[in-house]
């Protein structure tokens, strides 16, 4: 059983900044939200299958297919946390 949230954090490795394209998401077994964290995009969207999970968030991101959202930075920290522990 998965225990929610999940959370992910990976470089694409396009070359937005010298680290590369840092993203980090959350699932929450309905809705993954995620954030660029080089260019400072964030957003949102509904998914119900956490196979492939990186491979959606990319997905979606690179269509657009995400409603944007701002994310206080408690969450963007909260995000940050929980991709240390993986």
């Amino acid at each position: 059983m998965i225990k929610y949230p999940v959370f992910v954090h990976f470089n694409t490795g396009r070359y937005y900044t010298p680290e590369g394209q840092q993203i980090v998401a959350m699932y929450d077994g309905e809705v993954v939200t995620f954030t660029d964290l080089d260019r400072m995009i964030t957003g949102s969207f509904q998914h119900a299958n956490i196979r492939e999970f990186i491979e959606v968030v990319m997905r979606y991101y690179d269509r657009g297919w995400y409603e944007n959202c701002s994310m206080p930075l408690a969450l963007k920290e909260e995000i940050k946390r929980g991709t240390e522990r993986y």
